[in-house]
């Protein structure tokens, strides 16, 4: 098993946020502002064409071969986390789970009629599609890491029993995070 094999998804998680601080923070080039515009505009192929896509593929995959899972994964990162502009933080050392954050309150962010859709969501360009609109109902806020683990785990059962728990405020109760 190599080294990129071995990496879980949780550290790709926390590489994927990295990757947004960089083009957020000391990223005030017109190249940064002009690829995050890109991406919050572009549909799944023409993503594929933005550097800083590339940018991320590398850092996630650093030492592995290409592979059209991994392509698509990364996608599913950029895409979404490009309609975050504001981060979310739990406690240090701690995330907010981007669940949680949808479901909080007396009226939730997202919908429960919504929620269910999300739940039931597959294929890359649903999945995005679904959760860009999730983002932009929470005010374009996230927990990054938590909301790029969703993006690498959502095809697992496990991730998304976790993420209903998480929306209905009951996480304490749920089946152990995906790692």
């Amino acid at each position: 098993m190599t080294e990129t094999e071995k990496m879980t998804a949780a550290a790709r998680a926390g590489i994927a946020a990295e990757w947004w601080r960089d083009l957020h923070g000391h990223g005030e080039s017109k190249e940064d502002r002009a690829s995050l515009a890109r991406l919050r505009r572009a549909g799944f192929a023409e993503a594929a064409r933005i550097a800083a896509v590339h940018a991320l593929y590398r850092r996630l995959w650093e030492g592995g071969d290409f592979r059209e899972k991994r392509l698509a994964l990364t996608l599913r990162v950029a895409l979404v986390l490009a309609h975050v502009r504001e981060e979310e933080r739990g406690e240090p050392g701690q995330y907010r789970a981007f669940g949680a954050s949808l479901g909080a309150g007396e009226t939730p962010a997202l919908h429960p009629l919504r929620f269910r859709q999300l739940l039931q969501a597959r294929g890359d360009e649903e999945i995005v599609r679904d959760f860009r609109r999730a983002v932009a109902l929470n005010d374009h806020r996230a927990d990054l890491r938590s909301l790029a683990l969703l993006m690498l785990t959502w095809d697992e059962d496990a991730t998304r029993t976790r993420f209903a728990f998480d929306y209905f405020q009951a996480g304490m109760a749920a089946p152990a995070a995906a790692t």
